[in-house]
């Protein structure tokens, strides 16, 4: 499937999105309105879901914010769910914990899901709570 062109979809609404590929890394623009928002990306037949981090008027910390996800389960399978964004204000590493409230730890991975094996891969760099 192609690389080249797919969509963004903020809520109901849907914006174009123009990629390009240079090595193993694919580089993509679409419209500024989707900025400092989780979005759901269609692109080469995979559906991705991710923050965009605000372009100007400064970014948070370390300028990289990285999407949350809980285990979510329907009748067949289990998948996973975005709940949240976290800035952490710096690069963060392999294991590094995000716990927004005491209950609930989120680590930090960077490795396609070594701690969540049973689960398709959402991307370099995330943090994930294995447990539903």
């Amino acid at each position: 499937k192609s690389l080249k062109n797919g969509n963004v979809f903020l809520g109901d609404e849907k914006y174009g999105l123009s990629c390009k590929v240079e090595g193993d890394l694919v580089y993509c623009t679409t419209s500024r309105r989707v900025e400092a928002q989780n979005i759901t990306i269609s692109l080469g037949g995979f559906t991705l879901y991710t923050f965009v981090r605000p372009t100007s008027g400064g970014s948070v910390g370390g300028g990289a914010c990285y999407t949350v996800f809980n285990i979510g389960e329907d009748t067949n399978s289990l998948f996973w769910k975005p709940f949240t964004t976290h800035c952490p204000g710096s690069t963060p590493s392999e294991g590094d914990i995000y716990a927004p409230d005491p209950f609930e730890d989120y680590e930090f991975d960077t490795d396609n899901n070594k701690s969540c094996n049973f689960l398709d891969s959402v991307g370099i760099g995330y943090y994930a709570r294995c447990s539903s």
